[in-house]
């Protein structure tokens, strides 16, 4: 089981982390030793794992690393589908431990509480500024308690936080319809502070309402935010044929152009090369967007010099060398060394040196379809096999790679390998396929 896609603790047996929560924690060598144990649990799912974990949380130790235990258990048991924990965890919402009571109510929204008692319980601690509010109302909306509507209103008209507002007009919209404030969400979409962007685009999803999807498309944020939004609302909204179309908004977010990117930023003098290149090592996405749309207008020979310069710290940083696999698509002429070095380097970020899940795979299966084919074509087999390749945007991407950089009617054998996308378990996938094979029959 994958239980954690960036897993760096060391390893820990099911027997050895059970023992550890046996141990009184006085005599622990290591206090933190109670949240490892807890942590690898969820890779052992299981009526010991659970009996463990419930345990924990009815301990009533006031220790510190028995409090983080007990944050990380809840969380551990609804991964894993405890629904006989959710009493237990119920009781959480009590706790003094405020961390504590924001793990509980996220645990008992993803089993799908039904508890009516609890439900009001999260309405309560409302009431409370000192509780995470925000995540309250997720947890509430999320679980389509029609109940707290009128208390989620009463804070949105009480309260100037846009974080809070933003989730009380998503949980408005999902629980009674309501879309009238809608248009606030988008603001905040283009807001400066880049942590209230990527909080918008998760109000846009949990609205699971449409009517913001382009905006998001568009917004200056991670594209691995931009696709769960498509992905999400499109997988809610019923025949969304007529409302949006994802696969060209996929194939659009993919590709990722500069120029389809709503740029907050803009420069008073004129950057230098290596000025720019520094930008796409920035936290802010739009700051490294705006770097980029001015990079892909330069010349190889002037940018090679200084890209190289970087190389070792582009391929220690995942969200640089996302933006540098796009440069290298978009900037044209690049000779024939050059080629050889990004050649290496796209093989390397698709390498198994890197977790599944890395944003910019998707980015490198394009730009090296776009460079060589043919040394792109010896990777696609795995890339579009769904055992092979967990994540399903570099599917898609590799999908979409055949389409865009192939020509496939001199290519018959790729054929089959369309066809068998058909069978994806992921339905924009499926859709991708049958529409590539539409073009050739």
């Amino acid at each position: 089981m994958t239980a954690y896609p960036f897993d760096n603790l060391p390893s820990m047996s099911k027997e050895k982390a059970l023992q550890i929560l046996k141990t009184p924690i006085d005599e622990l060598k290591i206090s933190s030793d109670y949240y490892k144990a807890v942590f690898h649990l969820l890779k052992y799912p299981g009526l010991q794992t659970e009996d463990a974990l419930l345990k924990l949380l009815k301990s009533n130790s006031e220790e510190k690393s028995v409090q983080l235990a007990k944050r990380k258990a809840v969380e551990v048991l609804a991964r894993l589908g405890s629904q006989k924990s959710i009493n237990e965890i119920g009781k959480c919402l009590d706790s003094k431990d405020l961390f504590l009571v924001e793990n509980a109510a996220w645990a008992l929204q993803k089993l799908g509480c039904k508890d009516s008692a609890l439900h009001l319980r999260m309405i309560q601690l409302l009431d409370e500024p000192k509780y995470n509010r925000r995540a309250l109302v997720q947890c509430l909306a999320e679980l389509e308690v029609s109940t707290s509507i009128i208390k989620i209103k009463e804070i949105l008209k009480g309260t100037k936080s846009p974080r809070l507002r933003g989730a009380c007009i998503a949980a408005i919209c999902r629980l009674c319809g309501e879309k009238s404030c809608l248009d606030e969400i988008g603001d905040q979409l283009l807001t400066s502070n880049q942590t209230d962007r990527y909080l918008a685009v998760q109000d846009v999803i949990n609205s699971k309402d449409p009517h913001l999807l382009e905006s998001v498309v568009k917004a200056p944020v991670a594209l691995s935010f931009r696709m769960r939004a498509v992905e999400e609302i499109c997988n809610s909204v019923e025949d969304n044929s007529r409302k949006i179309d994802p696969i060209k908004i996929l194939d659009q977010l993919i590709m990722d152009h500069p120029s389809n990117i709503i740029l907050l930023h803009s420069y008073d003098f004129a950057p230098s090369i290596e000025f720019l290149v520094n930008e796409l090592f920035e936290i802010d996405c739009s700051r490294s967007y705006l770097a980029l749309s001015n990079l892909i207008k330069e010349s190889p020979n002037k940018l090679w010099p200084v890209i190289s310069s970087f190389w070792e710290e582009f391929k220690s940083d995942y969200s640089a060398v996302y933006f540098l696999t796009i440069l290298f698509r978009y900037v044209q002429g690049w000779n024939h060394s050059q080629i050889k070095e990004i050649e290496d380097l796209i093989i390397f970020l698709l390498s198994d040196s890197w977790p599944e899940h890395m944003k910019f795979r998707p980015a490198a299966v394009v730009t090296l379809m776009k460079i060589n084919s043919n040394l792109g074509m010896k990777n696609i087999p795995r890339l579009l096999d769904p055992k092979v390749c967990l994540f399903w945007p570099t599917r898609y991407s590799a999908l979409m790679s055949i389409d865009f950089f192939l020509p496939i009617i001199h290519y018959p054998d790729v054929r089959d390998l369309i066809r068998s996308s058909q069978d994806d378990p992921n339905k924009f996938i499926r859709c991708r396929a049958g529409l590539i094979l539409d073009k050739y029959n």
